[in-house]
């Protein structure tokens, strides 16, 4: 939000009039950004909406996780038991055990969703894109 402060305070031109039309009514000056956030309500994406603003929402991309014994060790999980195959993984834990498609390890550890009951007293975990980076 301060950044986009910034940016508009930079930008602003108060000569300019921002309500002046032509002669089809359509606003002279107008300017538009493009914002991308997480959709979270609490964040900067819900004080848009709170405001008003119009807004998209898509899925801009995917993560993928190439080590998933390494991330669970990273993130402080050291009683899940891995073993990856190609495209499938398989997670033990006290009891417990899920087999999935690797690809959906991200949905698992991250959520939203729930693609298993597997660790439900530990997952899904808040997911911090920077701190991830080095894993």
């Amino acid at each position: 939000a301060g950044l986009i402060r910034e940016l508009f305070t930079d930008q602003d031109n108060r000569s300019i009039s921002t309500t002046d039309r032509n002669e089809k009514g359509d606003p002279l000056l107008q300017a538009s950004m493009r914002i991308w956030a997480p959709a979270i309500e609490d964040d900067i994406s819900g004080f848009f909406h709170r405001l008003g603003a119009p807004c998209e929402s898509r899925y801009l991309g995917m993560l993928a996780i190439p080590d998933a014994s390494r991330i669970f060790n990273r993130i402080g999980i050291s009683d899940v038991r891995v073993t990856q195959e190609t495209d499938c993984i398989t997670l033990a834990r006290a009891g417990e055990r899920a087999t999935l498609p690797s690809k959906h390890l991200p949905k698992l550890l991250f959520g939203p969703e729930r693609i298993t009951n597997f660790a439900l007293d530990l997952l899904p975990i808040s997911l911090y894109h920077w701190p991830l980076d080095y894993i």
